[in-house]
């Protein structure tokens, strides 16, 4: 199997690969894709030719990214601008940066930053150190133009080889989730809001476990009129608002997904929530949202035990 940048392909994409020093192109395919980490996994399908076997390609040793170092030198190499087997040389000149993801805008946590010359065309490129060692995979760049302007951007291999196993078996990265899906945080803050809002709780999930509850639409006309719209209109009960886990402030739902990455299978997660239901009202007329009225809400404590959803 071959690493490679996920924001360019989809599960199933069939690919032509270019080896160095052979001109046959053999074919791969995605066989698993993971888009909170911007990665996918390609199987080069068989048969293979005489001269990609007389190649005898070899796969890349991979380094710890975990003992990198700031200053330390790391080559990038890839195809910028279609160039093939484009080196280009810099150092490490961050770590634990974070970046949306490429495919879902997820926040990807612990990415390198680095001044070695990063272009269109070195996405999916290795990021090497000086013994040709992966230490990371390159993803984005940071750029008013859009072209290399001194800061690109690699997802760690400590990252990667953690996610390979798990795509090559199921296709997918199975990480513990709470179950949730979210309201945008542009219209939380059109609420006059400020956290992680529930829209959905997904049945079954460690979120309905533990008594999350989600937004519901209410179409009583005797509500809509508490509101002061007369007749009847669609009214919105407003689900819990998170505004905290393990003691940090969740001010949005990036907030959130940062603070759920990584947790364990198992693993209990004390968050502080807001019921939002009597912390805000809204109406929602044929034309859109209605002006909130905005109250106080008591905040409560729960406990949910991460777990892996949708292995049936």
């Amino acid at each position: 199997p071959e690493m490679a940048s996920g924001a360019a392909v989809a599960k199933g994409t069939i690919i032509s690969l270019a080896i160095s020093g052979c001109e046959d192109k053999p074919t791969a395919e995605v066989v698993g894709l993971d888009a909170d980490k911007d990665l996918a996994v390609l199987r080069v399908k068989p048969p293979l030719s005489k001269n990609i076997q007389a190649a005898k390609l070899r796969p890349v040793e991979l380094a710890r990214s975990a003992a990198l170092k700031v200053g330390q030198v790391c080559y990038a190499l890839g195809s910028p601008f279609g160039l093939e087997h484009t080196l280009s040389r810099g150092i490490v000149s961050g770590l634990d940066r974070e970046i949306p993801s490429g495919v879902n805008r997820r926040p990807i946590t612990g990415i390198i930053q680095t001044d070695a010359a990063v272009n269109p065309g070195n996405s999916g490129g290795p990021l090497l150190d000086r013994h040709g060692r992966l230490i990371g995979l390159a993803t984005a760049i940071a750029s008013p133009s859009g072209t290399f302007a001194g800061v690109g951007f690699a997802v760690p291999a400590d990252i990667v080889s953690s996610a390979v196993e798990q795509l090559l078996k199921f296709g997918r990265v199975l990480r513990p989730a709470l179950g949730v899906s979210l309201l945008p945080d542009t219209l939380v803050r059109q609420i006059g809001l400020e956290g992680a809002l529930v829209l959905r709780v997904s049945p079954g999930s460690p979120a309905e476990a533990c008594g999350l509850r989600p937004t519901e639409e209410v179409t009583s006309s005797s509500e809509a009129d508490d509101l002061g719209w007369g007749g009847v209109r669609r009214a919105v009960r407003l689900g819990d608002m998170i505004v905290g886990v393990a003691g940090k402030r969740i001010r949005s739902s990036t907030d959130l997904l940062r603070a759920l990455d990584g947790r364990a299978d198992g693993e209990r997660v004390e968050m502080l929530v807001v019921d939002a239901g009597a912390a805000a009202e809204a109406v929602v007329k044929a034309g859109g949202l209605g002006v909130p009225r905005v109250l106080r809400g008591k905040p409560r404590k729960v406990v949910a035990t991460m777990a892996v959803l949708g292995l049936d």
